[in-house]
């Protein structure tokens, strides 16, 4: 479990970001919180209102020793969401602490998370 009250215990980034997603009268709506580096650059809706596009940063580039990223996702029914991470998932080499990524989603029936 990510711990980020306590980043003296680590050399590396800690982050965690949390998104929801809701279908409201036809839009895929987001909410986010996020805690550290990793964060929504922007939500688009190129497709129409139905799909939320969300980009996904982590501005130190990427993934170096002792960085930890949580991501938490949550659709509700009928809401979809596609997410993309340019950067954030890049992982660079360590002589020294390990880096890691979790993703946890719990998605609604009927909805969709790409």
């Amino acid at each position: 479990m990510l711990d980020l009250r306590h980043p003296e215990a680590s050399t590396g980034w800690d982050s965690r970001l949390r998104l929801r997603y809701a279908l409201r009268q036809g839009r895929t709506s987001a909410w986010h919180l996020h805690e550290g580096a990793l964060r929504v650059l922007a939500a688009l809706y190129p497709e129409g209102d139905a799909v939320c596009h969300h980009v996904l940063v982590h501005p130190p580039a990427g993934m170096a020793g002792g960085d930890r990223v949580r991501v938490d996702l949550e659709l509700q029914a009928g809401a979809h969401a596609l997410l993309t991470t340019p950067g954030a998932t890049r992982f660079y080499r360590s002589l020294g602490a390990s880096a890691s990524q979790a993703l946890h989603a719990r998605v609604a029936e009927g909805a969709r998370l790409e």
